[in-house]
């Protein structure tokens, strides 16, 4: 494989999991309502794959979910609730 393909979609992938990261931290900063004064820094969640994390913030556990909203955008959703789940649903099928 060429070295500048290589190096193309290795920062391709950095640029995305430092975008799911930033997704993944907002939201658990927005439902522990400090929102982005909270400190991005202040917050550590996990880079791997998977699309549940859980972290402890705020006194309390909060479950963070991966979202898909669309091709070269990432999102991610927080709740200190119980069991739940995303249902993600085309536009069409509302």
């Amino acid at each position: 494989m060429d070295i500048s393909l290589q190096i193309r979609l290795h920062d391709e992938r950095r640029r995305e999991a430092f975008f799911q990261l930033w997704a993944r931290k907002e939201a658990c900063l927005k439902a522990t309502a400090e929102g982005l004064g909270g400190g991005l820094s202040s917050l550590t969640v996990s880079s791997g794959s998977g699309t549940r994390r859980s972290v402890e913030r705020a006194g309390a556990r909060w479950t963070i979910a991966d979202l898909e909203p669309g091709s070269g955008y990432v999102g991610a959703v927080a709740s200190s609730e119980g069991d739940w789940r995303v249902v993600e649903r085309e536009e069409s099928s509302l």
